[in-house]
Order: C-alpha cells, then sequence, then structure tokens
C-alpha cells in the first residue's frame, strides 16, 4: 500500500473530522485537501462557521499533508480568519508542505469558500515522532 492509501486509511480513524462532516478530496507527498459544509450546528453566536470548523479543516489538511511519509505530531499552529462564511457554504482547508526537514515539517494553510475566497489561513509546525524507537 502507498503512502497516500496509508493515510487515507488513518483517516478512518479521525472519529472528530468525520464527526464535522470532513471528507478528503486529495492527499499526495507534501500536500492535502479537505472539504466540509458549514451546518448550522457547526455556526458561531453570529450565526458564520465556527472558528473550530476552519481550524478543524486546516488541522485536518495538515495531519494528512505531514503524515504521508513518517509519523509527525503537532507543535505550533497559527490561524487568520478573513471573512465569515454563512451556513450552506461548502469549505476546503488545504496544507502544503513548505519545509521537510529531519527535526521539522513546516506548512502553510487555507481555508476557502466555494468561489475561492480565502477564509483563514496560517502556518503549522510538526515533529517528527519515533513512537518510543531509538
Amino acid at each position: 500500500m502507498n503512502a497516500e492509501a496509508e493515510n487515507l486509511k488513518l483517516f478512518e480513524k479521525e472519529r472528530f473530522a468525520r464527526s464535522l462532516g470532513i471528507r478528503v478530496l486529495e492527499v499526495k507527498d507534501g500536500y492535502a485537501r479537505v472539504e466540509a459544509k458549514v451546518r448550522p450546528k457547526l455556526t458561531n453566536l453570529h450565526g458564520f462557521a465556527h472558528g473550530g470548523l476552519l481550524f478543524a479543516l486546516a488541522d485536518t489538511a495538515f495531519a494528512l499533508s505531514v503524515n504521508v511519509n513518517r509519523p509527525a505530531a503537532a507543535v505550533q499552529f497559527s490561524m487568520s480568519i478573513c471573512r465569515p462564511t454563512p451556513v450552506g457554504e461548502t469549505l476546503t482547508g488545504e496544507s502544503t508542505v513548505m519545509h521537510n526537514g529531519r527535526s521539522q515539517v513546516v506548512v502553510a494553510l487555507k481555508v476557502t469558500d466555494s468561489r475561492g475566497n480565502l477564509v483563514a489561513s496560517g502556518q503549522a509546525t510538526a515533529l517528527p515522532v519515533n513512537y518510543g524507537k531509538k
């Protein structure tokens, strides 16, 4: 099984993201794209997409993009939200690896709406993990 297929299999265990309705659109070496529809139960007090949904989209894409070749865990995450998103809109989260070093992986993140408008952007860092291996 190739690394991309293994990551898609890992996503099956990602209960939180799946409970939000997040679906995987694409996973390849250093890149992932996911989507979810803004439903009423996923909104903030103003009736727009909750920041937690935006973060979850970016974080899910992040996890898929950095774990293609080796296990890695997030240690830093920053996001800026640029515009409100109403119920019914479909959002896409993307993660692109900018640096894949021996000791850290740095990615660019973005969330867009169905028209390609930027909703949120950010950056995250992951550290490769060895799960107790020396």
